[in-house]
């Protein structure tokens, strides 16, 4: 298990939680188990892109929402904790993590 897939689990819960929704709920709206879901947020088991995806439907959130604060990954990665090879994350341009508005039910 790796810093990051604890740390988008644990968002995943944070913001579970937040929505006020149950395992069993979002893991029907996900299409996943409940055991899978709990997997997630324990940080067990990493993510599919593909459940990132639908995790942003569900909760009107872009996908960096769940990787924000920027993880410290520094034994698996290079100086400052940023992992090897990859550039910093742009700023976002509309707010914490949100989706812009427009047209979507987000």
């Amino acid at each position: 298990m790796k810093a990051v897939d604890s740390h988008v689990g644990s968002r995943l819960g944070q913001k579970r939680s937040q929505e006020r929704l149950t395992v069993a709920t979002l893991a029907y709206r996900l299409g996943v188990g409940q055991a899978d879901l709990l997997r997630y947020e324990n940080g067990q088991e990493r993510i599919p892109a593909h459940i990132v995806t639908r995790l942003c439907s569900v909760f009107c959130v872009s996908p960096s929402y769940f990787f924000h604060p920027e993880f410290d990954e520094s034994a698996d990665g290079g100086p400052n904790g940023a992992p090897v090879g990859v550039a910093p994350p742009a700023p976002a341009q509309t707010g914490p993590h949100e989706r812009p508005s427009g047209g979507s039910r987000c």
